[in-house]
């Protein structure tokens, strides 16, 4: 039985007895943190530009959206849709037929956010921020000093796809796949 808690985490029940995060099965059948999430979201990569940030423009994601601000094209700093009104799904098709393919963002648009994917400096294995986790101002100065102009970010927009997953995963105290065989084999006694 899988349910939801009311702070959206996401439970299974083995043998109806303790209920334990479903991230927890996910590890023990052998799934890392990096592959729950990548099994479960989509990926949008955000860029540095020199005036922000801009991000790929998705008509099909943006189709009936009322963004509350100006949808700025990154590449001409033109605004090429007024924030406070709906956007029709034919006037989203023409945006990405007139070329637009990517949106300008502010760096407060990031915070937030959730990161897809392990970020390492290759040469010394040091992580500077684990899948899943989330940005504020810290994290992303210290993201940006260490020469990161790229970053995955999980494509949750908290109306049609929710942080139920990614939530569960962060309250999982199994790390690694033997805690979560351990947790479960614990239940099954």
């Amino acid at each position: 039985d899988f349910e939801f808690d009311a702070k959206d985490i996401v439970y299974v029940r083995i043998d109806r007895r303790r209920k334990i995060p479903v991230t927890s099965l996910l590890k023990a059948l052998g799934m890392d943190a990096e592959e729950i999430l990548d099994t479960y979201y989509n990926t949008v990569d955000f860029e540095k530009t020199k005036t922000g940030w801009k991000k790929p423009f998705d008509a099909e994601k943006m189709k009936n959206a009322n963004p509350t601000f100006d949808l700025i094209d990154a590449n001409t700093g033109d605004v090429v849709h007024e924030g406070g009104k709906k956007l029709s799904p034919r006037q989203a098709k023409k945006l990405a037929t007139d070329g637009l393919t990517h949106l300008a963002v502010v760096e407060e648009d990031l915070y937030g956010q959730y990161i897809a994917r392990d970020l390492v400096d290759l040469k010394t294995g040091e992580i500077f921020a684990e899948a899943g986790e989330e940005i504020n101002e810290k994290l992303l100065n210290k993201l940006k000093e260490q020469g990161f102009d790229e970053l995955p970010l999980l494509d949750i927009d908290h109306v049609t796809i929710g942080p139920y997953i990614r939530n569960t995963l962060a309250v999982d105290k199994n790390m690694t796949r033997e805690d979560a065989l351990f947790d479960i084999y614990r239940v099954m006694r």
